[in-house]
C-alpha cells in the first residue's frame, strides 16, 4: 500500500513538473520552477541606503518554446521601481542549452527598515494553441532587503545619497570681458548617479557687486548603463552693478557616497571678475556703443514706438484704456512728466508706451534714454545707477528695483508696475525741482541782511 502511494506521488510530481505546475524541483529560483523553465533574482546592493538606488535583476532560463511571454515587474509600497533595460543571451547550464532573458529594474526605497519587495515573475502559454488563460506562471525567489537609515556621520541639511556626483558650470560668454550693466548667463549642472532628480538640492548664487536672477530649474532623469542619473540644470542672469573687482561666491553641495560610506563635498570655487566700465552713451543721433537692454529673452522685442497705438494698448494691470478714469490718469501723467522734463519727447513717448503695454525691457531702454541730456560722464548706464542718483526715501528707487527684477528675472511677461514706475518718476523729478527752488540763489540785486556790531539789530537795504 505504501509503495502504491509513493508511486502515485511520483507520477503526480512528474506531471506537474512537465506541465509547469507547482513542483519546484531542485533548480534555483522561486515558485513553480522546473528544469526546463526557471527564474532567479538578485538585488545589488542587498542593503541600500534610504533614497539611494539598488539594482534588481531577474533572469529567465528557458529551454522550451513559449508563446505570449510577459514579465511582471517587482513591486513595493515604499519604493519607486523603474525599468532599466533588457538583455537576451544563449548559454549552457548543467549540460543543457538555455535561452536567458534578463530584465533590470532600479529600486529607490522611501523608508528605512525591511522592504516588502514583491518578486518579479512571468506568465506564458505552452504549445501552438494556447488556452484563454496562461498555463505557466512563475515567480522569482523572494528577497527581503534591509534599507539603511541616514547614518550619523551624514552632512547636515538635505540628505543626498549617490554613487557619484558631478558639479559643472558654463557661461554664455567669456566673463573676463564683462562690462558694468552687461548681462551674462551662468548655468550650473548637477548630475548624480543612483539618485532621482527631485532629490538634488536648490542652489543659491550670490556675489559682491553683481546681482543674480535665477530662471526656473530643469529636472530630468536618464538611464546610463545600470544606473538612473538625476540631472538638475539652472541658469542665472548675472548683471554687474559697477566696474572694478567683483566676486562670485563659492557653490558647494554636501552629499553621501554610498560606495565608500563617507561624506563628500562637490565645489565650484569662488570666482573673481574684473568688470570694465560701461560704454559711454551719446545723445540721440550721434554714434556710440549701445547699451544692452537685458539678457536674451524668449519673448519677441517690443514694436517700434508709435503714438497712434497708445490709445489702443491694453494695460496688463487690469484697467481698460477705454474707461474715462484711465484717460484722465494718462493725461495727468503725461502732462506732469512733460512739465517735469520739458524735453526728450520721443523718449518719453517710448517710456509711456512701454508702461501702458507692460513691456519692462522697452521701459528700461527708454528710461535710460531720458537721462541722455546729462553730461556724458554722469549718464547712468544701468538701473542701479539710476537708483543711486535717486533719494534714499523715494518710491522711485523701489520701482527701479522691481523693473530690474522683471528685466533679468525668469518672468518677462508679468510686469504690472508701469503706472507706479511712471508716477514715482514724475514725483521724483518734481521733488528735485522743488528742492532746487528752495536753495538760495546768488543775485546782485537781492536783499542783504547785515548784522549790527552789537548783534542786537539788523538793517535791510536794497
Amino acid at each position: 500500500m505504501n509503495r502504491l502511494h509513493a508511486l502515485r506521488l511520483a507520477i503526480l510530481a512528474w506531471s506537474l513538473a512537465l506541465w509547469g505546475g507547482t513542483a519546484a524541483g531542485d533548480q534555483p529560483g522561486g515558485t513553480n520552477n522546473t528544469p526546463e523553465l526557471w527564474l532567479e533574482a538578485k538585488l545589488s546592493p542587498s542593503a541600500p541606503y534610504v533614497q539611494s538606488q539598488s539594482l534588481y535583476t531577474v533572469r529567465l532560463y528557458q529551454a522550451i518554446g513559449l508563446r505570449d511571454l510577459e514579465f511582471r515587474a517587482p513591486a513595493a509600497p515604499l519604493a519607486e521601481i523603474r525599468p532599466i533595460g533588457e538583455r537576451i543571451e544563449e548559454l549552457t547550464h548543467a549540460g543543457r542549452r538555455y535561452r536567458v532573458t534578463e530584465r533590470r529594474y532600479a529600486v529607490l526605497p522611501f523608508a528605512s527598515g525591511e522592504l516588502a519587495l514583491e518578486p518579479a515573475g512571468i506568465s506564458a502559454h505552452r504549445g501552438s494553441t494556447p488556452p484563454a488563460a496562461p498555463d505557466i506562471v512563475l515567480d522569482a525567489p523572494r528577497i527581503k532587503p534591509g534599507v539603511r537609515p541616514i547614518p550619523p556621520g551624514a552632512p547636515a541639511g538635505a540628505w543626498l545619497p549617490a554613487h557619484a556626483l558631478e558639479l559643472a558650470e558654463s557661461w554664455s560668454a567669456d566673463p573676463a570681458t564683462l562690462a558694468a550693466g552687461q548681462p551674462i548667463q551662468r548655468t550650473i549642472r548637477i548630475s548624480a548617479r543612483g539618485t532621482d532628480a527631485s532629490q538634488l538640492p536648490e542652489l543659491q548664487v550670490r556675489g559682491d557687486g553683481i546681482t543674480a536672477y535665477p530662471a526656473p530649474p530643469a529636472l530630468h532623469n536618464r538611464i546610463e548603463g545600470d544606473w538612473n542619473i538625476g540631472v538638475r540644470e539652472q541658469t542665472w542672469t548675472m548683471v554687474p552693478a559697477r566696474p572694478g573687482a567683483v566676486t562670485v561666491s563659492e557653490t558647494r553641495i554636501a552629499w553621501w557616497n554610498v560606495g565608500t560610506h563617507r561624506a563628500e563635498v562637490a565645489r565650484l570655487p569662488e570666482r573673481s571678475l574684473s568688470i570694465a566700465a560701461a560704454p559711454s552713451r551719446t545723445p540721440d543721433g550721434a554714434s556710440g556703443s549701445p547699451i544692452p537692454d537685458s539678457a536674451p529673452s524668449p519673448t519677441p522685442p517690443a514694436p517700434p514706438p508709435s503714438t497712434a497705438g497708445i490709445e489702443h494698448a491694453h494695460a496688463p494691470f487690469g484697467i481698460e484704456p477705454s474707461t474715462a478714469a484711465t484717460y484722465l490718469l494718462v493725461i495727468a501723467f503725461a502732462g506732469g512728466l512733460c512739465v517735469a522734463l520739458r524735453r526728450r519727447t520721443t523718449a518719453w513717448l517710448r517710456f509711456a508706451h512701454a508702461c501702458l503695454c507692460g513691456d519692462a525691457r522697452a521701459a528700461r531702454s527708454a528710461l535710460l534714454q531720458l537721462e541722455a541730456p546729462r553730461p556724458p560722464a554722469a549718464v547712468p548706464k544701468t538701473l542701479g545707477e539710476l537708483a543711486f542718483y535717486a533719494p534714499n526715501d523715494c518710491q522711485y528707487r523701489k520701482e527701479l528695483a522691481r523693473l530690474e527684477q522683471h528685466c533679468y528675472g525668469p518672468h518677462h511677461d508679468t510686469w504690472r508696475n508701469g503706472i507706479a514706475l511712471a508716477g514715482s518718476l514724475v514725483m521724483c523729478k518734481l521733488r528735485r525741482r522743488w528742492n532746487k527752488r528752495g536753495q538760495p540763489q546768488p543775485s546782485e540785486h537781492g536783499r542783504r541782511i547785515t548784522a549790527s556790531r552789537d548783534g542786537r539789530h539788523a538793517t535791510r537795504r536794497r
